[in-house]
């Protein structure tokens, strides 16, 4: 099995997310909760879909799988996990710069401009939608 490369990271938010919230849990005995929503960056709204889209989607199910939704980890500690948002930038930017980046800071102490909007917490709405793609979680967390 081939390793994991940083542009595998690209569009698998939800998945990664997934794979790491048990294991966080397990190594830092906090909470974390997959939340969905959408990022504000200064005046910009990434991955922003509306409450009304996303109530639809669960009725009718998802138009593609490729949705415009971000998935993170929010900590019973109030802190916000990002594992996959530095490493798409830097290679949808064709940069170097935030590749293998995280975030992992308490919500109230990102700066930049950067503002997460939940929506959503938990996977019981990918799980409804059909969202959840068939990928090998497992590689995601380091097992075999």
């Amino acid at each position: 099995m081939s390793e994991l490369q940083p542009k595998d990271l690209v569009g698998q938010c939800f998945a990664v997310h997934l794979a790491a919230a048990p294991l966080i849990e397990k190594e830092f005995g906090l909470s974390a909760v997959p939340t969905l929503g959408w990022i504000s960056l200064s005046n910009e709204e990434l991955f922003h879909t509306d409450e009304q889209d996303l109530g639809r989607y669960m009725i009718e199910g998802i138009p593609s799988r490729r949705m415009n939704l971000h998935c993170w980890l929010t900590l019973s500690s109030f802190e916000i996990v990002d594992i996959t948002i530095a490493t798409s930038f830097a290679i949808v930017n064709g940069t170097d710069e935030g590749l293998g980046g995280v975030l992992a800071k308490h919500w109230s102490a990102i700066t930049g401009g950067v503002q997460y909007h939940p929506q959503l917490v938990g996977e019981e709405y990918l799980e409804r939608t059909g969202m959840l793609l068939n990928i090998p979680i497992h590689q995601l967390a380091g097992q075999q």
